[in-house]
Order: C-alpha cells, then structure tokens, then sequence
C-alpha cells in the first residue's frame, strides 16, 4: 500500500509538472504551484526530486530514452547498410524519406508535450540542451559514415568537420522547429520531408566528392 501510495504521488508529480513547464517554461514554472495541482506538498516534491533540474528530467525521461533507441537504430542500420556497400543516400531516394520521418513523428506526436519542453526548454538545465546533444551524434555518425567510404573508395577526401557540425545543427533545428511552433503532425511532416530532400541531395554531392577524390 505504502508503494502504491508512493508511485501514486510521483505520477501526480509528474503530471502536474509537465502542464506547469509546459504552460510557464522551464525559469518561471513554479514549484509551489507543481505541488498545489498535485495535491501534495512542496516537501514531498522534494523528497523524491531534490531540484528542478531532476523534476523536468524525470518528466522528460521517457521521451529521450525512445527517441535514443529510434536514433540508435537507424545509425546502427546506416552504419550496417554502409559497410554492405549500400548508399545512404540511394537507399533514402529509393525508399523515399516520408515512412523514416512519420515514424520519427509518429513517436514525437505521441509524446508532444514532453518534446515540446525538450526542444524549449532542456538548454535551461544542467544537463543541458538535447537539440545539441542530438547535434553531437548526428554529427558523429556522418563522420563514421564518411570514414567507411573513403575506406571502400580509397579516398583522401578531408572532411571539414566544423562545417559538418554546422549542417547537422541546421538539419536537427529544422527536424524540430515544427515542434518548437506547436504544427500539427502533418504540417511537420511537410516541412521536415521538403528540407530533408534538400540535406539528401548534398549527401550525394558529399558521396561523389569523395568517390572522385
């Protein structure tokens, strides 16, 4: 009964918080109010989140651990499909990038409010911002990527990893302004499948520089 009870209270937590970031951001949201909603006090707040930081990370959590394991799954399959000998970029054209983005969606959309805070808010904390964290492993894998086609084309392409870093910042951004601005999934969907055919194209061209160099 005594586990009952707390898991009970942590939920109510949870859920009073994500409305009160979600409503006043991450600096202003209250967590005298967060208390008030949920029925509990700000000691038993406390109790079980010691700061702010760990509250919205525990309101978060189980969206950045899905999209990470969505994420990991698709590098360790681009990674995979390189070493096969398979293009990116021939294999996006082919398959067309709408099924990878509504899926990508279809995940965000099911938990909107908590990526919502991600993507507005997660910069504020100690952990800091998950957009840039996403930033370092996209960037990551495209320098893996690039490594194993030099290899299969004995290249001696150099890539610029600073304007890399760069490409990926812009591609991640524009994946999740649609969510900064509250679009619906198919309006997302939209945009994020018209600039992403523009971030394909310039893989290809980043593919024949190498082959041809």
């Amino acid at each position: 009964m005594v586990i009952e009870k707390s898991e009970e209270c942590k939920k109510n937590i949870l859920e009073s918080a994500q409305k009160e970031f979600v409503l006043q951001g991450y600096h202003d949201s209250s967590m005298r109010i967060i208390a008030k909603n949920a029925g509990v006090t700000t000691g038993a707040i406390y109790r079980y989140y010691p700061n702010k930081d760990s509250l919205f990370l525990a309101v978060t959590k189980s969206a950045v651990e899905s999209f990470y394991q969505m994420y990991d799954q698709a590098y360790d399959q681009t990674v995979e499909d390189a070493f096969q000998g398979i293009s990116y970029t021939e294999k996006s054209n082919k398959q067309g990038s709408q099924s990878s983005l509504a899926a990508m969606y279809d995940l965000i959309y099911e938990q909107f409010d908590k990526f919502y805070l991600l993507a507005n808010y997660s910069h504020e904390t100690i952990k800091g911002s998950f957009l840039q964290e996403l930033v370092e492993r996209e960037t990551k894998t495209w320098i893996k990527y690039i490594e194993i086609l030099k290899n299969k084309y004995n290249s001696n392409y150099v890539i610029n990893k600073n304007s890399l870093h760069i490409i990926c910042e812009v591609y991640i951004k524009a994946i999740f302004e649609p969510i900064c601005h509250k679009m619906d999934k198919e309006t997302a969907i939209a945009e994020a499948t018209f600039f992403r055919q523009f971030f394909i194209d310039g893989c290809l061209g980043i593919e024949k520089i190498i082959k041809n160099n």
